[in-house]
């Protein structure tokens, strides 16, 4: 069986899991006036139904992707993630995981979700689809991965050695931090009340990454379906990046429409216009979520400054404060880097590439950086905070 009949299969499941949830989570407010639950329980046997099929099918890639002689680190090192990602996947059910906030105000606490006695199967099933969802995105990027580990990193826009380099540096680091992160989920004390966060935004960061970096060195090959089926189950009933982002600050909202709407010009200057838009809206929301003066307060280590402001991996350090795991830290740093580094690698004006942005590769930069900027900005809203 072919890489595209495994992205087929886990993306089509990927897909079914977004239809099943639409009624799981939008029939929450009306269960609970009318003590409806016919429809929410027959959801969360679908849902159920659909997650075994998802492991089913995540199996079948590690067992035949495990027959080939791995060579190459990275490809090592993800398979590793997605192995524990997968036993995280399987354990779901029976581990006590603290609901998000948003969901535990939607569910509430009446009479009705006593009567029901759903309470309790609607968490396990929202915190699983979560993570079964990051899992199909996490075995994609393996597949993707894959196929770009005997190709040079940018090939489809002439890129240097320079740039080939600098990508591939990155894109080692970050998948080295998802592996730790991933094997540290069910071992680190101190990630045990964040396992949705650690199984739901950075398996889906990571995949925008690589498949960032798959739109300069492949061609797509006809996989329109990737992006949407990923979308469709991993936001359904999730804040927008742009809801997130203006509850922010408006004033920052216009740089990332601004990078959008440049998709559509013919200017030669488009390129420079969306990759420098992104990251000064990157570089303006680490400052606001991360103040000069709330880090000053919160440390006083020298290494946390340079020339009296905070370094950037301070300024993260701080937004990550509510999750004290030395793993989720490196992942977060190494995400970050990664990605600014890219976009700064593909502003016109570094000179390591030679050829003009497409608009399908400009699209990949802005979700990219979308997808990291909704990740932050959940984080620093606590949002999977259990007090």
């Amino acid at each position: 069986m072919g890489d595209r009949t495994h992205v087929d299969e886990v993306f089509g499941v990927a897909r079914q899991l977004a239809l099943a949830s639409g009624p799981l989570v939008r029939n929450f407010s009306y269960m609970r006036a009318t003590l409806a639950t016919d429809a929410i329980r027959d959801s969360l046997a679908r849902t159920a139904k659909l997650n075994t099929s998802l492991l089913a099918s995540t199996q079948q890639i590690r067992t035949a992707q495990m027959a080939l002689s791995i060579d190459n680190g990275q490809l090592a090192s993800i398979m590793d993630a997605n192995s524990h990602l997968q036993d995280v996947v399987g354990k779901m059910g029976i581990l006590k995981l603290a609901l998000p906030v948003s969901l535990a105000a939607q569910i509430g606490s009446g009479r009705a979700m006593e009567l029901a006695g759903l309470s309790g199967s609607i968490a396990g099933s929202y915190l699983q689809l979560n993570a079964s969802t990051g899992l199909a995105a996490s075995m994609v990027a393996q597949l993707k991965l894959t196929a770009l580990r005997t190709v040079p990193l940018g090939g489809l826009i002439q890129s240097d050695s320079t740039f080939r380099r600098s990508t591939s540096a990155h894109l080692g680091r970050v998948t080295r931090a998802y592996e730790s992160l991933m094997g540290a989920a069910l071992v680190d004390r101190s990630l045990a009340d964040y396992i949705p966060a650690v199984t739901s935004y950075p398996p889906v960061d990571y995949y925008r990454h690589v498949e960032a970096i798959q739109s300069i060195t492949l061609p797509i090959d006809g996989e329109q379906y990737s992006s949407e089926s990923i979308l469709d189950s991993l936001d359904l009933g999730a804040p927008t990046v742009d809801d997130v982002l203006l509850a922010l600050d408006p004033a920052l909202h216009p740089l990332l429409i601004g990078a959008r709407q440049a998709l559509q010009d013919d200017n030669p200057e488009r390129p420079r216009y969306i990759t420098t838009s992104l990251r000064e809206v990157m570089t303006q929301v680490l400052r606001r979520l991360a103040p000069d003066t709330d880090v000053k307060n919160w440390s006083t280590s020298s290494s946390d400054y340079h020339d009296g402001r905070p370094t950037r991996r301070a300024r993260l350090m701080y937004i990550c404060r509510r999750i004290n795991s030395g793993p989720f830290m490196e992942f977060v740093d190494a995400d970050v880097s990664a990605a600014l580094a890219l976009v700064k690698s593909l502003n016109a004006g570094t000179h390591t590439i030679t050829s003009e942005l497409t608009g399908v590769q400009l699209e990949a930069m802005i979700s990219r950086v979308e997808s990291l900027l909704l990740f932050l900005l959940r984080l620093s809203e606590a949002e999977w905070a259990s007090s």
